[in-house]
């Protein structure tokens, strides 16, 4: 396997952990390939959760965001019916 093929991290910690081991050689190449298909399948797993997490974060934004918008309608329409009910009893009983 060439490095171009390798996983980027992979590259960087054989050039610094394993400098001068001929990897194109039996074990290694088939180990290096086993790790490099598992950094893959690593780096594929970590995007599916981001967008995952993505997903969700929106998802709950726009929540939160219906919340408050019901919550401030509810606050308007109980700041009308108390306003009214305080007119009416102002009306009904003059000071």
């Amino acid at each position: 396997m060439s490095d171009k093929k390798r996983h980027p991290l992979l590259a960087r910690q054989i050039r610094k952990n394993l400098p001068g081991v001929d990897l194109a050689q039996k074990p290694w190449c088939d180990f290096i390939e086993t790790v490099n298909d598992s950094y893959g399948q690593a780096d594929q797993e970590r995007e599916l959760g981001e967008r995952t997490l993505d997903a969700v974060s929106e998802d709950l934004t726009e929540a939160n965001e219906q919340i408050r918008r019901d919550a401030e309608n509810q606050l308007n329409q109980l700041t009308r019916y108390y306003s009214n009910t305080l007119d009416l009893l102002v009306a009904v009983f003059p000071a």
